[in-house]
C-alpha cells in the first residue's frame, strides 16, 4: 500500500527494450534515496507501452523499491497521449515525466521535492552532453535558472525548459486543456504544457542541483528544427482555439515562432523581419547581451 508523499514517474515506451535495464537501475537508485529520507514516502513507476506489438521487458526476479505499473496503449498514440494515459493512472501528488532514454541523478527526487515548497512546478538544473564528449551546465548559475523559469522568456525567445525530466510537477496543477487537447505531432507537447501552466499563473520553484542529463544524439539539427516548427504550428492552433488562453500572449508567441523560423530559413530576411517584430528582436538582444553567457551550454560542468 502506498502511503504518505507519493511521486509518480511516467515513462512512454516505444520499442525501447534496449533502454529498460539501465532505466530500471536508474529509477531504483533514485527511489531508494528518496525513501531513505522519510518513512511516509512512496514512488510508483508507470510505463506506457506505445508499441503494443512489443512486450516491455524488465529485469526479472529483482526486487524494487517502487510500485510498477505497465499500461499497453491499444494502438500507437504518440508521446503526448501516452503521457496523458499514464497521468490518468497516476496516484502521486507530484509527477515526473521521463523519456525511456532519459538520465536523472540518484538524488533527483530528494532534491526536487525539497525545493518544491508547495510550488506547482520545480525546475531543476541539468547537464548537456556535448558532441566533443564534454559536459556543460544547462543553466550557468542560479539567476539564469530563475530567468528560464519565467513566462516572458518562454514566449518571446523560446522554450527554455529543455526537458520534462528536469521538472517535478504537482499533478493537480496540470491543466485539463493539456489532457484533453492531445497533440498529434511530436515535439512541442511539453512546451504546450509549460505555456498553459504559465497562463494559469503557476508558481515555480527552482533547484540548483544537477538532476537531469540531456543526451547528445547526433541528429540532423535542421531537420529537427523543421519537425519542431511543424509541431509548434499545431501548438499555436490549439492555443488559438482555447478561450482561456490570453490573446495578447498568443499573438506574441505566434510572432516569435514565425520570426525565429523565418530568419533561420533565410539570413537575408533577418533585418526586415526584425524590424517587423521589433519588440521581440530587442528582447532577444537583451537576452544575448545579459543572459546568453549563463544559459544553455555556456560554462563547463565539473
Amino acid at each position: 500500500m502506498l502511503t504518505g508523499l507519493l511521486i509518480s514517474i511516467i515513462t512512454p515506451f516505444y520499442c525501447g527494450n534496449s533502454y529498460m535495464a539501465g532505466f530500471y537501475q536508474m529509477v531504483e537508485k533514485a527511489a531508494k534515496e528518496f525513501l531513505a529520507q522519510g518513512q511516509e514516502r512512496s514512488v510508483e513507476v508507470i510505463i506506457v507501452n506505445d508499441s503494443p506489438w512489443e512486450r516491455v521487458e524488465l529485469p526479472e526476479n529483482e526486487s524494487h523499491s517502487f510500485r510498477l505499473i505497465v499500461i499497453d496503449n491499444k494502438k500507437n498514440s504518440g508521446i503526448h497521449q501516452s503521457r496523458v494515459n499514464g497521468l490518468e493512472k497516476a496516484a502521486g501528488e507530484y509527477v515526473l515525466f521521463l523519456d525511456q532514454d532519459d538520465e536523472i541523478s540518484g538524488d533527483c527526487l530528494c532534491t526536487q521535492i525539497k525545493a518544491a515548497r508547495g510550488a506547482d512546478l520545480v525546475l531543476g538544473n541539468g547537464i548537456f552532453e556535448l558532441p566533443d564528449h564534454q559536459k556543460a551546465a544547462i543553466y550557468g548559475n542560479h539567476f539564469s535558472l530563475k530567468f528560464a523559469s519565467r513566462a516572458k522568456p518562454n514566449v518571446m525567445i523560446r522554450d527554455f525548459i529543455v526537458s520534462p525530466g528536469q521538472c517535478l510537477i504537482k499533478k493537480n496543477s496540470i491543466p485539463m486543456e493539456w489532457r484533453r487537447c492531445v497533440m498529434k505531432k511530436n515535439g512541442a507537447d511539453d512546451y504546450l504544457l509549460w505555456l498553459l501552466m504559465f497562463n494559469n499563473k503557476m508558481s515555480v520553484s527552482v533547484n540548483d542541483a544537477f538532476v537531469y542529463t540531456h543526451k547528445y544524439t547526433g541528429g540532423n539539427i535542421s531537420a529537427d528544427l523543421e519537425v519542431m516548427f511543424q509541431s509548434s504550428l499545431e501548438l499555436l492552433e490549439l492555443l488559438k482555439r482555447n478561450p482561456n488562453y490570453q490573446y495578447k500572449t498568443y499573438r506574441k508567441l505566434e510572432r516569435t515562432i514565425h520570426y525565429k523560423h523565418d530568419i533561420h530559413l533565410s539570413r537575408k530576411r533577418y533585418f526586415t523581419e526584425s524590424l517587423k517584430n521589433l519588440d521581440i528582436f530587442l528582447y532577444n538582444v537583451y537576452y544575448r547581451l545579459v543572459w546568453r553567457g549563463c544559459l544553455l551550454g555556456k560554462g563547463r560542468y565539473t
